[in-house]
């Protein structure tokens, strides 16, 4: 008597996270039989860390020029001497290189956020997901979301020059972003607003096709988690 043994399906990590850009369908069904994402994590930290660095000149350069108008708005700051003035410019600036430091914790809480609301919607629209299957999702949607963001973001920055930037909110707004069609807005509709661009709606979509392959979701409950990981972390940017 001969006994056949099923192996699982190996998943090839690289052609996923290419997949989740070229076909995103092919890429969720791949990551729903073998869930992956120890490479598409690293990248991704890797392509924002780099981002980043490429950014930091024109960072440096937009604190400096926007310095003026955060002493206009902190009375703290306006009655300082000169002299003191400059010496917080100074231990700022020196702190901008450590960004990359947020950069590197804040993009994975940004992936476990996405990944709970996945969970959440899995549930209410009785889904089988299971949460490191939404997690390998979530991660591999971050390579051109995330990563991908902060490569384009800082070539736009360095291709208008450090000229174009006058305020750190400036350089974060190289990218196009809701923003733009309320300039007179109130700074934390302002945040809200900036949150919104190509790249977060990119990943938004993303999301709504994940939870309808990944976790077999209807349309209803998908679209409503890929609205909400929009909404919630733009939130909490204006914060």
């Amino acid at each position: 008597m001969s006994v056949e043994l099923t192996q699982a399906p190996r998943a090839n990590p690289f052609k996923t996270m290419i997949d989740v850009v070229i076909a995103p369908g092919e890429a969720f069904t791949a990551l729903r039989q073998a869930p992956t994402w120890g490479w598409a994590f690293a990248l991704t930290l890797v392509l924002a860390a780099i981002g980043y660095v490429l950014m930091l000149p024109i960072l440096q350069h937009a604190f400096v020029a926007g310095f003026p108008q955060l002493i206009a708005r902190s009375p703290q700051l306006a009655q300082m001497s000169p002299e003191q003035q400059h010496n917080v410019l100074i231990m700022q600036e020196r702190f901008l290189p450590f960004g990359v430091i947020s950069v590197l914790i804040f993009t994975p809480i940004g992936m476990l956020l996405q990944t709970v609301i996945m969970l959440i919607f899995n549930a209410v629209g009785r889904g089988d997901a299971r949460f490191g299957t939404l997690w390998s999702a979530a991660v591999n949607i971050a390579v051109p979301t995330i990563g991908g963001g902060y490569i384009v973001a800082a070539v736009v920055a360095l291709l208008r020059g450090p000229a174009s930037f006058n305020t750190l909110q400036s350089v974060y707004q190289a990218l196009p972003t809701l923003a733009l069609a309320a300039p007179n807005a109130g700074v934390k509709l302002t945040a809200f607003l900036a949150y919104i661009g190509p790249f977060t709606l990119y990943s938004a979509a993303l999301v709504g096709v994940a939870m309808t392959i990944v976790a077999r979701v209807a349309k209803l409950p998908a679209a409503l988690a890929a609205t909400l990981t929009l909404l919630v972390p733009a939130a909490a940017f204006a914060r």
